[in-house]
């Protein structure tokens, strides 16, 4: 994605603070885009980026959007308010609120206490498997997130793989070179573990 929103930038993804500073040096705010048709303001700098976050003219909400841009992201399910589409990153107060408040009220000191010796395991049998030249982020920080998002929702250790392929289809869907598929198996198979878990109902 950094290179389709940067392109002439040679060794970005190596190296991309050197372009970050450019970015800070040149103005706080940037046009980007992408392949797709998506297009957005590129944030640089932290005084920016604050008043932008408590800015309410500014929405997370598609809905919210130019025609133009929801025509763009037609068909991604993480991001069209249909299904999986409504969750804390695409909501604005009251709505956002109201999840907010659902969430926070898992994530206590007390529960992630309970969580923490489960994540720990995965965490230093993940690390264990790691050789030299090994990809932290593929190797270590994804499956440790992806476990660790298991153990909350209460995914069957038998039931991961096939979980972890529909997740990985809903996050590709409607990308470049991606189809736009709300209705694909992965969206299907994603929305029965969220009703099986209970987060369906808490989100209607």
């Amino acid at each position: 994605m950094l290179e389709e929103m940067f392109p002439g930038h040679e060794g970005l993804l190596a190296d991309p603070y050197p372009a970050y500073a450019r970015l800070r040096e040149a103005g706080g705010l940037h046009r980007v885009s992408l392949r797709s048709g998506l297009y957005g303001w590129l944030v640089t700098r932290y005084d920016d980026a604050r008043a932008a976050l408590a800015d309410p003219r500014l929405s997370k909400d598609p809905r919210n959007a130019p025609p133009d841009w929801r025509e763009a992201g037609r068909g991604r399910p993480l991001e069209d308010r249909s299904g999986l589409g409504t969750h804390l990153l695409t909501t604005d107060p009251p709505e956002h609120t109201r999840l907010r408040r659902l969430v926070s009220g898992f994530f206590t000191p007390r529960r992630l206490a309970e969580l923490r010796p489960g994540i720990e395991a995965h965490a230093y049998a993940l690390a264990a498997g790691l050789s030299p030249g090994a990809d932290l982020i593929g190797d270590f920080a994804s499956p440790l997130q992806f476990a660790t998002i298991c153990d909350v929702l209460g995914v069957p250790p038998g039931d991961r793989p096939d979980f972890h392929r529909w997740t990985s289809a809903v996050v590709s869907s409607g990308t470049s070179g991606s189809p736009a598929a709300s209705d694909s198996p992965g969206v299907a198979g994603c929305s029965g573990v969220a009703s099986s878990s209970g987060v369906a109902g808490a989100l209607g």
